[in-house]
């Protein structure tokens, strides 16, 4: 019992050491096109904008909302952006604390500590999870309603419900992880706690239709959230997206893999939401062609959960391999993280690199020499766009003028993105070479402040 109380003082150590550190690298990293995405929705909600202003935007818009309050109070400066940073930090954390008691209150300690390990040094995770995607937000309130139906009082099923149903509105994904946990439930014969998640669920979901309804988002929600997103397609290679993600999590496989046979797919909640996330993936291959890595947050929590509960239930023997595989991905995950203090930009900029075109016959006008910009005529700045989004705006009714070659269209390559806040910051990124990361998307963007042109 001594030599335990002893790991747990220790564990109380190392935890707050490590997060603090990976703290610094958060807040170092630069704003990738994701995050300048929901920025640039969230200023337009903030200075009286439409959420589906944008073509890009067409996810459910609760996140979007809150992240505007930040340029409501900071107005439109790097307070805003970096407060939204700061934001999503803290449910990096919370999604940390919320792995450790649900782990606690399933299992035990011992399994709680090992989740939380696991999921810190998970590079995946944590790159994901401390910028401002609408995933980890989602991720964090789908967990703390798993936590309160496991807590078996039926006072708190009803907050399931709506927690439920918020992390819809912040992402549509979570409708399956809604799914399964009903599935669960009715497979263990909870009836009432069924009932009362799903009256939650439904009340607080007719509440957020109708203040959509009321907001005049009606037909543009409808049309974004499904419409466009299911005409979304991205030239780069599934494979090459997963194979990219696999890389870093290569060695949490062989521990998943190891863990496997601990899985009670009538019992175990945890492993009906495993199913749920192999599930998402599979429907998001066949949907939108796009697998990023947001899409691992909520999966990665699985996981760790699932891999600790393997190492503390094992034999002395496999529990050594366990041991030894482990600290290798610990090592490995954490050269991985390390490369968010210690990369540098190396991409080549031009000083004469766009040009706008005039034309009365288009929706979007766009020029290229050689990159492109993307300009909206009922709006004062340019809208920034993945290059490969084009066919599908062609696709549902865009009429878009361009001068470049198919050629370049099809290259999965960010070519331009200009114009965050107006007056007060550009956000600029050029890209002279196509420059991709292990997920075949582009790196390394570059933050430019107060200026509005490669330089």
């Amino acid at each position: 019992m001594k030599s335990n109380k002893d790991i747990y003082s220790l564990m109380k150590i190392v935890i707050p050491i490590i997060l603090i550190f990976l703290f610094f690298i958060a807040f170092n990293k630069v704003f990738n096109q994701d995050e300048i995405e929901h920025l640039h929705v969230s200023w337009l909600i903030a200075n009286g904008g439409n959420v589906y202003q944008e073509f890009i935007e067409f996810h459910t818009p609760l996140l979007l909302f809150i992240i505007s309050l930040f340029f409501k109070v900071f107005g439109n400066s790097l307070s805003a952006l970096y407060a939204a940073r700061m934001f999503s930090f803290m449910i990096f954390l919370l999604l940390v604390y919320m792995t450790f008691i649900l782990a606690k209150r399933l299992y035990n300690k011992n399994i709680a500590y090992i989740s939380v390990i696991l999921l810190v040094f998970n590079s995946v995770f944590f790159s994901a999870s401390t910028e401002i995607l609408l995933d980890g937000f989602s991720a964090l309130l789908n967990i703390i309603a798993i936590y309160l139906i496991i807590l078996d009082k039926k006072k708190f099923a009803f907050i399931s419900g709506l927690l439920f149903a918020l992390a819809f509105f912040t992402t549509q994904k979570s409708a399956v992880i809604i799914i399964f946990v009903v599935l669960w439930l009715f497979f263990q014969k909870k009836y009432v706690v069924m009932r009362n998640v799903i009256t939650g669920g439904i009340i607080t979901g007719v509440l957020g239709f109708f203040m959509i309804f009321i907001g005049g988002l009606w037909n543009d929600f409808f049309y974004q959230t499904f419409f466009v997103m299911f005409a979304w397609h991205t030239d780069v290679p599934v494979i090459a997206m997963v194979k990219g993600i696999m890389v870093e999590y290569s060695l949490f496989i062989l521990l998943l893999l190891m863990s496997l046979n601990k899985l009670r797919f009538k019992h175990d909640i945890i492993s009906f939401l495993f199913l749920g996330q192999v599930l998402i993936f599979i429907s998001l291959i066949f949907s939108i062609s796009w697998i990023g890595r947001q899409d691992f947050i909520f999966l990665s929590i699985i996981i760790s959960i699932i891999i600790a509960r393997g190492i503390y239930d094992s034999s002395d023997n496999i529990k050594r391999f366990f041991i030894i595989v482990m600290i290798i991905y610990l090592v490995a995950s954490s050269l991985f993280i390390g490369r968010y203090i210690f990369s540098t930009n190396d991409i080549q900029l031009r000083t004469t690199d766009f040009v706008l075109s005039n034309s009365n016959n288009s929706d979007l006008i766009i020029d290229v020499k050689p990159t492109a910009a993307i300009f909206r005529k009922d709006t004062s700045f340019l809208w920034y766009n993945r290059i490969e989004a084009i066919p599908a705006m062609q696709k549902i009714g865009y009429n878009i003028s361009y001068n470049f070659s198919d050629e370049l269209l099809k290259k999965p390559k960010i070519l331009l993105r200009y114009g965050l806040l107006k007056d007060e910051i550009a956000i600029l990124y050029c890209y002279d070479e196509i420059v991709k990361d292990s997920y075949g998307a582009p790196i390394k963007p570059l933050f430019l402040y107060n200026s509005t042109r490669c330089t």
